[in-house]
């Protein structure tokens, strides 16, 4: 193992923030599903953990995996790191294949992009929820394993009552199923 602490104790967000307070994170597909299937709605919301929690966290994740990084002779991280070092902030962030759920990863890539102007930093992350200015984070440092805000039947009926439903069922595309013909 390349890291002291399991990536999958991971509970809050890595992202990188910009001298200038931009956030500096790769948005995904499933979170539209996540946001649809718990009610929620929004812009990505971003909450800073204290000082202490973040540096542990990025002692304990962050530093291994840039070590690795760097030391790794993998044929794509090379590529990466030489077209980092080329190009800087100039890179083609399209060009760049982030990965849902390695979080601590795609912070490290940003660090590398952005340099000495940007900050990893360790948190939650969440959108509001549909109808109210209440947050509920997805990825919430203090996450215990269980998920107490999310009810099943209690979401389905709030969706159902939202005079979006249908449209949303019918556009949703991470949630849309492809209809075979019965043979």
């Amino acid at each position: 193992m390349m890291n002291n602490k399991n990536t999958e104790d991971i509970k809050g967000h890595f992202w990188v923030e910009l001298a200038d307070g931009r956030k500096i994170d790769p948005y995904f597909k499933y979170y539209d599903a996540l946001k649809y299937m718990k009610n929620l709605r929004g812009e990505n919301i971003y909450r800073e953990c204290d000082t202490n929690i973040q540096r542990e966290n990025i002692k304990e994740t962050i530093i291994p995996y840039m070590i690795a990084i760097r030391k790794s002779d993998d044929e794509y991280v090379q590529k990466l790191l030489k077209k980092i070092a080329n190009e800087g902030d100039n890179i083609d962030m399209n060009s760049i294949k982030y990965a849902p759920g390695c979080c601590h990863i795609n912070a490290i890539i940003n660090k590398m992009i952005y340099g000495k102007d940007a900050k990893i930093v360790y948190g939650d992350l969440g959108w509001k929820k549909y109808g109210s200015d209440e947050i509920y984070y997805e990825y919430d440092h203090h996450w215990d394993g269980e998920d107490d805000d999310y009810d099943i039947v209690a979401s389905t009926k709030r969706l159902m009552k939202r005079p979006d439903y249908f449209k949303l069922i019918m556009t949703a595309p991470t949630l849309q199923t492809k209809v075979l013909p019965i043979l």
